[in-house]
Protein backbone atom coordinates (compact mmCIF):
# COMPACT_ATOMS: atom_id res chain seq x y z
CA UNK A 1 0.00 0.00 0.00
CA UNK A 2 1.27 3.48 -1.01
CA UNK A 3 1.46 6.23 1.32
CA UNK A 4 -0.93 7.96 -0.89
CA UNK A 5 -3.30 5.54 -0.35
CA UNK A 6 -2.93 5.19 2.98
CA UNK A 7 -3.79 8.83 4.15
CA UNK A 8 -6.49 9.04 1.48
CA UNK A 9 -8.20 6.13 3.18
CA UNK A 10 -7.87 7.78 6.47
CA UNK A 11 -9.20 11.34 5.49
CA UNK A 12 -12.35 9.65 3.89
CA UNK A 13 -12.22 7.82 7.39
CA UNK A 14 -12.61 11.28 8.93
CA UNK A 15 -16.20 12.42 7.40
CA UNK A 16 -18.24 14.75 8.52
CA UNK A 17 -21.51 16.12 8.58
CA UNK A 18 -21.16 17.82 5.21
CA UNK A 19 -18.31 18.68 2.57
CA UNK A 20 -17.34 21.79 4.97
CA UNK A 21 -17.00 19.58 8.47
CA UNK A 22 -15.27 17.09 5.96
CA UNK A 23 -12.35 19.54 4.92
CA UNK A 24 -11.94 21.17 8.65
CA UNK A 25 -11.56 18.06 10.06
CA UNK A 26 -9.12 16.67 7.13
CA UNK A 27 -7.29 19.68 7.63
CA UNK A 28 -7.10 19.59 11.67
CA UNK A 29 -6.00 16.15 11.22
CA UNK A 30 -2.98 16.64 9.14
CA UNK A 31 -1.17 20.31 10.15
CA UNK A 32 -1.26 22.40 12.53
CA UNK A 33 -2.24 25.68 13.07
CA UNK A 34 1.16 27.01 13.00
CA UNK A 35 1.40 25.61 9.95
CA UNK A 36 -2.13 26.90 8.14
CA UNK A 37 -0.90 30.81 9.40
CA UNK A 38 1.95 30.53 6.54
CA UNK A 39 -0.22 29.08 4.20
CA UNK A 40 -3.06 30.22 2.12
CA UNK A 41 -5.33 28.78 -0.60
CA UNK A 42 -3.29 30.34 -3.63
CA UNK A 43 0.05 31.66 -1.85
CA UNK A 44 -0.82 35.27 -1.97
CA UNK A 45 1.05 38.01 0.86
CA UNK A 46 4.08 36.08 0.28
CA UNK A 47 2.45 32.85 1.92
CA UNK A 48 3.17 29.13 0.50
CA UNK A 49 0.47 27.99 -1.54
CA UNK A 50 -1.55 24.81 -0.53
CA UNK A 51 -3.04 24.17 -3.80
CA UNK A 52 0.67 23.09 -5.16
CA UNK A 53 0.56 20.44 -2.75
CA UNK A 54 -0.29 16.69 -2.59
CA UNK A 55 -2.45 16.98 0.59
CA UNK A 56 -4.66 19.29 -1.34
CA UNK A 57 -5.17 16.52 -4.17
CA UNK A 58 -5.67 14.03 -1.20
CA UNK A 59 -8.16 15.95 0.66
CA UNK A 60 -10.15 17.27 -2.09
CA UNK A 61 -10.49 13.57 -3.05
CA UNK A 62 -11.57 12.20 -0.16
CA UNK A 63 -14.01 15.45 0.20
CA UNK A 64 -15.54 14.34 -3.57
CA UNK A 65 -15.92 10.35 -2.78
CA UNK A 66 -17.92 11.30 0.35
CA UNK A 67 -20.09 14.04 -0.53
CA UNK A 68 -21.59 15.60 -3.98
CA UNK A 69 -19.58 19.39 -3.87
CA UNK A 70 -17.51 21.60 -6.20
CA UNK A 71 -13.95 21.90 -6.56
CA UNK A 72 -15.53 25.83 -5.44
CA UNK A 73 -17.09 24.82 -2.89
CA UNK A 74 -14.13 23.08 -1.32
CA UNK A 75 -11.96 26.00 -2.28
CA UNK A 76 -13.70 28.58 -0.04
CA UNK A 77 -14.05 26.33 2.86
CA UNK A 78 -10.16 25.61 2.53
CA UNK A 79 -9.74 29.43 2.18
CA UNK A 80 -11.64 30.48 4.93
CA UNK A 81 -10.09 27.75 7.40
CA UNK A 82 -6.71 29.35 6.29
CA UNK A 83 -8.16 32.44 7.12
CA UNK A 84 -8.66 31.75 10.68
CA UNK A 85 -5.28 29.76 11.39
CA UNK A 86 -3.93 33.00 13.12
CA UNK A 87 -6.16 33.34 15.73
CA UNK A 88 -6.85 29.54 16.97
CA UNK A 89 -4.75 28.04 19.77
CA UNK A 90 -1.04 27.51 18.92
CA UNK A 91 -1.31 30.31 15.61
CA UNK A 92 1.19 32.99 15.68
CA UNK A 93 -1.85 35.71 15.95
CA UNK A 94 -3.06 37.87 13.31
CA UNK A 95 -0.69 40.63 12.72
CA UNK A 96 -2.36 44.26 13.90
CA UNK A 97 -2.82 47.07 10.98
CA UNK A 98 -2.34 50.53 12.41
Amino acid sequence: MTIGLFKSKHLKRLGGVDAADHVKKSMAATMTNKIMAIMSLRGRSGKVSFMKTHLYKLICGAVFSSFDTTTTKINEHMAKYFKYAPERMGGSGRKKER
